[in-house]
């Protein structure tokens, strides 16, 4: 029988703890809630005016990805989806 002192199991289930975080960020596409959205719309309006409207694309796209994936855990299509819905609205 194989038994695991208590610093290696304690080891082991961080790293597992790290894996299973890990598998359900990257499920991550969800909607964007309003509270969200208004967070978005008030970072855009301080961003947009660096950038002209050819730029969206190339520079902007990619910066709203980010910062929706690393503050709220929303992939790439929504971010992006949300981004040219709130620009209506500017």
């Amino acid at each position: 029988m194989h038994y695991l002192s208590s610093a290696a199991h304690s080891a082991r289930l961080c790293h597992l703890s790290k894996y299973c975080i890990k598998l359900n960020s990257k499920k991550k596409d969800n909607h964007m809630t309003e509270l969200q959205k208004a967070e978005l719309k008030e970072y855009l309006e301080t961003i947009l005016d660096l950038y002209s409207e050819d730029e969206y694309e190339e520079f902007v796209e990619d910066i709203v990805y980010h910062y929706c994936e690393r503050k709220f855990g929303v992939g790439r299509e929504e971010s992006v989806k949300t981004f040219y819905e709130l620009i209506k609205e500017l």
